[in-house]
Protein backbone atom coordinates (compact mmCIF):
# COMPACT_ATOMS: atom_id res chain seq x y z
CA UNK A 1 0.00 0.00 0.00
CA UNK A 2 2.81 2.43 0.83
CA UNK A 3 4.42 1.81 -2.55
CA UNK A 4 1.11 2.65 -4.25
CA UNK A 5 0.90 5.94 -2.33
CA UNK A 6 4.49 6.80 -3.25
CA UNK A 7 3.86 5.85 -6.88
CA UNK A 8 0.78 8.08 -6.98
CA UNK A 9 2.74 11.00 -5.55
CA UNK A 10 5.64 10.48 -7.97
CA UNK A 11 3.52 9.74 -11.05
CA UNK A 12 0.11 11.38 -10.46
CA UNK A 13 -1.03 10.79 -14.05
CA UNK A 14 -0.66 7.04 -13.78
CA UNK A 15 -3.38 4.96 -12.17
CA UNK A 16 -1.72 2.31 -10.02
CA UNK A 17 -4.53 1.77 -7.53
CA UNK A 18 -7.06 0.21 -9.89
CA UNK A 19 -7.13 -1.14 -13.41
CA UNK A 20 -9.03 1.46 -15.43
CA UNK A 21 -10.33 -1.09 -17.94
CA UNK A 22 -12.36 -2.97 -15.32
CA UNK A 23 -15.91 -1.65 -14.90
CA UNK A 24 -16.22 -3.12 -11.41
CA UNK A 25 -16.47 -1.05 -8.27
CA UNK A 26 -13.22 0.23 -6.72
CA UNK A 27 -11.66 -1.83 -3.94
CA UNK A 28 -11.50 -0.51 -0.38
CA UNK A 29 -7.80 0.32 -0.79
CA UNK A 30 -8.58 2.22 -4.00
CA UNK A 31 -11.23 4.21 -2.16
CA UNK A 32 -8.84 5.05 0.69
CA UNK A 33 -6.11 6.09 -1.77
CA UNK A 34 -8.61 8.21 -3.72
CA UNK A 35 -9.74 9.96 -0.54
CA UNK A 36 -6.14 10.62 0.53
CA UNK A 37 -5.28 11.95 -2.93
CA UNK A 38 -8.37 14.15 -2.93
CA UNK A 39 -7.55 15.52 0.54
CA UNK A 40 -4.07 16.47 -0.68
CA UNK A 41 -5.52 17.87 -3.91
CA UNK A 42 -3.61 15.54 -6.24
CA UNK A 43 -6.48 13.35 -7.45
CA UNK A 44 -6.14 12.46 -11.12
CA UNK A 45 -9.01 13.04 -13.52
CA UNK A 46 -9.01 9.36 -14.44
CA UNK A 47 -9.42 8.28 -10.81
CA UNK A 48 -12.04 10.96 -10.17
CA UNK A 49 -14.09 9.73 -13.13
CA UNK A 50 -13.77 6.12 -11.90
CA UNK A 51 -14.88 7.14 -8.42
CA UNK A 52 -17.94 9.01 -9.66
CA UNK A 53 -18.96 6.30 -12.14
CA UNK A 54 -18.41 3.16 -10.08
CA UNK A 55 -18.05 4.18 -6.43
CA UNK A 56 -20.65 4.63 -3.71
CA UNK A 57 -20.71 8.21 -2.38
CA UNK A 58 -21.49 7.13 1.20
CA UNK A 59 -18.25 5.15 1.40
CA UNK A 60 -16.13 8.08 0.15
CA UNK A 61 -17.88 10.51 2.51
CA UNK A 62 -17.47 8.18 5.50
CA UNK A 63 -13.77 7.59 4.86
CA UNK A 64 -13.21 11.31 4.18
CA UNK A 65 -14.90 12.36 7.42
CA UNK A 66 -12.91 9.70 9.28
CA UNK A 67 -9.61 11.06 7.94
CA UNK A 68 -10.63 14.64 8.80
CA UNK A 69 -11.53 13.61 12.37
CA UNK A 70 -8.20 11.77 12.75
CA UNK A 71 -6.35 14.82 11.38
CA UNK A 72 -8.08 17.23 13.80
CA UNK A 73 -7.54 14.89 16.77
CA UNK A 74 -3.86 14.51 15.91
CA UNK A 75 -3.48 18.29 15.71
CA UNK A 76 -5.15 18.67 19.11
CA UNK A 77 -2.86 16.03 20.63
CA UNK A 78 0.25 17.67 19.15
CA UNK A 79 -0.73 21.15 20.35
CA UNK A 80 -1.54 19.88 23.87
CA UNK A 81 1.75 17.98 23.96
CA UNK A 82 3.75 21.04 22.86
CA UNK A 83 2.00 23.37 25.29
CA UNK A 84 2.35 20.97 28.24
Amino acid sequence: MMTQIIAIMIMPGRNVACNSSSPTKPSFISVVLSVIAALFGVQTEQNRQRDFQHGKPALYITIGVGFIVLFVLSLLLIVNWVLA
